[in-house]
C-alpha cells in the first residue's frame, strides 16, 4: 500500500518536474522566434523602406502591443504555475517525509506485533510468578505473625517466671520477717509477762500481808469486844474493802484453817456471844444504853456471820480460780495480758453496805 503510493507520488513529481521543464523550454523558444522575427522585420524593413512606404505601420503596432500582452500574460501565468510548481513540490516532499515515517512506523508496529504473543506469554509468565510470590507473601506475614506471637509469649512466660521468683523470694522474706518478729514478740511477751507475774505476786503478797494484818486486828477486837465498827488499823494506806481482795492460787482452806484453827478450837463459833471472852464489867446502864448495845451486838453478830460467809465463799472462789488460772497461764503466752478491775461480788456489796451502815450509826 504505502509502496505503491510512494510510486505514484514518485511519478506525479516526475511528471511535475517533466512539464515544468517543457514549459520552460517551449517559452524560451517563443521568446527566441519572437526575437528572430523582430530582428527579421527590422531588417526587411531596414533593406525594404524604400519599397514598405505603403504599408500599415499603426496596425503591425496593435499587433505587437497585442503580442506583447500575450506574451507578458503568458510569462505571469508560467511564472504562478512555477511558484505553485514549487509549493506542490514542497507538499509532495513533506507527504512524502510522512508517508516515510509512516512506513517506518508501520514496520515497527508490524515487528512489535509479531513479538507480541511472546510479550503476552512473559506478562501471562509474570502474573503467575507474581501470584505466587503474593501467596508466598500472605504465608510468610502469617509465619511472621506466628513468631510474633510465640515471641511474645516467651516474653510474658520469661516476665511471669522473674515475677514468680521475685514474690517468691519476698513472700520468704517476709516469712522469715515474721518469724523473727513472732520469736521476738514471744520473748518479750514472756519477759512482760513474767515481769508482770512477779509484779502481781508482790503487789498480791503486800495486800495479803496487809489484809491479813487488817483481818486479824478486827478478828481480835471482835473477839476481845464482838464489833466490827471501829478502826483498828490508823494507817496512810486508802481503805480497801473485802470485795478489792484478789486472792491467789493458794490453798485459802488451809491458811484460814492455819490462822483461825487455835482461836476457834478453843473459844468456838464467835458468832455465839456465850463463847466470847470474859467482858470486863461495866456500871448499869440506862434502857437506852441497853437497847444501844443490844443493837450493837446483833449487828456485829450479822456481820460476824458475813464474815464467815465471805471467808467459805472466797475459798470456794479461790479453788474455781486455781483451775482458770491455769486456763489463763496457757492463754496469756498467745495473747497480750490486759489488766480487767476486780469485779464486785454481791457478798463484798452486803459488807460494804454494812461497814457503811455501822459507820453512821457511830456518827449518830
Amino acid at each position: 500500500m504505502f509502496g505503491s503510493l510512494k510510486e505514484r507520488l514518485e511519478s506525479v513529481k516526475h511528471d511535475v518536474t517533466q512539464g515544468w521543464k517543457s514549459i520552460s523550454d517551449k517559452a524560451k523558444a517563443v521568446n527566441q522566434k519572437i526575437a528572430r522575427k523582430t530582428t527579421f522585420i527590422t531588417e526587411e524593413y531596414t533593406e525594404g523602406q524604400d519599397q514598405c512606404f505603403n504599408c500599415d505601420l499603426e496596425a503591425g503596432s496593435e499587433i505587437l502591443e497585442k503580442y506583447h500582452k500575450d506574451w507578458a500574460d503568458i510569462h505571469e501565468k508560467s511564472r504562478a504555475s512555477a511558484e505553485e510548481a514549487e509549493s506542490a513540490d514542497q507538499t509532495i516532499n513533506s507527504i512524502l517525509k510522512k508517508c516515510t515515517n509512516l512506513r517506518n512506523t508501520m514496520t515497527i508496529f508490524h515487528g512489535e506485533l509479531d513479538k507480541l504473543p511472546e510479550v503476552i506469554q512473559n506478562i501471562q509468565s509474570a502474573t503467575e510468578t507474581i501470584a505466587a510470590i503474593g501467596t508466598q507473601s500472605e504465608e510468610l506475614e502469617d509465619l511472621l505473625m506466628d513468631l510474633e506471637e510465640v515471641c511474645e509469649k516467651l516474653d510474658i512466660e520469661r516476665h511471669k517466671n522473674s515475677h514468680r521468683l521475685k514474690v517468691v523470694m519476698f513472700h520468704q522474706s517476709k516469712l522469715d520477717d515474721l518469724e523473727k518478729l513472732k520469736e521476738d514478740l514471744q520473748l518479750q511477751h514472756q519477759i512482760n509477762s513474767q515481769k508482770k507475774e512477779k509484779l502481781e505476786r508482790q503487789e498480791s503478797i503486800e495486800r495479803q500481808k496487809v489484809y491479813e494484818d487488817a483481818f486479824i486486828e478486827q478478828m481480835n477486837y471482835y473477839i476481845q469486844f464482838g464489833k466490827t465498827d471501829e478502826h483498828v488499823s490508823h494507817s496512810s494506806e486508802p481503805e480497801e474493802s473485802l470485795a478489792d481482795i484478789k486472792l491467789e492460787d493458794y490453798d485459802l482452806e488451809k491458811q484460814l484453817d492455819d490462822f483461825l484453827g487455835p482461836n476457834l478450837q478453843d473459844q468456838g463459833d464467835p458468832s455465839i456471844p456465850s463463847k466470847a471472852p470474859d467482858r470486863p464489867k461495866h456500871k448499869r446502864k440506862s434502857p437506852k444504853s441497853k437497847s444501844k448495845t443490844k443493837q450493837t451486838e446483833t449487828k456485829s453478830q450479822g456481820k460476824s456471820e458475813e464474815i464467815e460467809e465471805v471467808s467459805a465463799t472466797s475459798a470456794k472462789e479461790e479453788s474455781g480460780k486455781t483451775s482458770e488460772s491455769t486456763e489463763v497461764a496457757t492463754q496469756s503466752k498467745a495473747e497480750p495480758d490486759v489488766v480487767k478491775p476486780p469485779e464486785e461480788t454481791t457478798e463484798g456489796k452486803e459488807v460494804e453496805q454494812s461497814n457503811t451502815e455501822g459507820e453512821e450509826q457511830k456518827k449518830d
